[in-house]
């Protein structure tokens, strides 16, 4: 099984008339597949305007893949849904919209079902209600901490993960490793990672099993 990623842009009308480029969310999708490029199948690519869809290969990693789209895509807020499943062949790396499957099926599902929804949002559809109900409770929590976090704390937890120390996050910054500690702090991300690697193995399971 694998993890199909649909997400849209919420207010991309009022962005772009703000003096966001559309190109703005191309060079998004570009780096956040090249930041992420060894656990992709297909490259995050763009359809319908505001669409962005990618496959990633193990749902062990989508709440990881999650957090960095929402970072990579600011100041874009995004409505994620993301479906667990079996996907078509063949696989076309570029582009995700010509395939099918009943991953698609499940992310345009999930996505759907955010369509009212005007703050970030991110959604499970695996087929496995109980570990569905579960995993959106989780994210229901995740997205509410991850919205009150600055460009600063965003890019601090980024630059940790990528890092590895604080002391080489810091350094990646251009700031001291202990205000690089802070940030992270203050976003409290170690309680969000230690629910991030709950939903990691759970994902995995489903994963494995089918």
């Amino acid at each position: 099984m694998n993890a199909v990623i649909t997400m849209d842009v919420i207010g991309s009308k009022q962005l772009l008339s703000r003096g966001y480029s559309k190109n703005g969310f191309y060079r998004s999708a570009d780096r956040a597949s090249e930041a992420m490029a060894d656990r992709l199948l297909t490259r995050f690519s763009i359809s319908r305007g505001d669409e962005i869809q990618g496959i990633i290969e193990s749902p062990a990693d989508i709440p990881v893949t999650v957090r960095n789209l929402r970072y990579f895509f600011l100041p874009a807020l995004l409505r994620i849904g993301v479906g667990i499943g079996e996907t078509d062949l063949p696989l076309v790396y570029d582009s995700s919209w010509e395939m099918d499957g009943q991953a698609f099926h499940r992310a345009r599902e999930a996505l759907d079902a955010e369509r009212d929804i005007k703050t970030p949002c991110t959604r499970i559809s695996s087929g496995q209600s109980d570990m569905d109900s579960a995993a959106n409770v989780i994210y229901l929590l995740a997205d509410a901490i991850e919205s009150k976090w600055t460009m600063p704390q965003w890019q601090a937890v980024y630059a940790y993960e990528s890092c590895g120390t604080y002391r080489a996050a810091g350094e990646m910054l251009g700031v001291a490793a202990q205000n690089a500690a802070k940030r992270c702090k203050a976003a409290k991300y170690g309680a969000l990672r230690e629910g991030e690697e709950y939903l990691s193995r759970i994902f995995g399971a489903v994963g494995r099993d089918g």
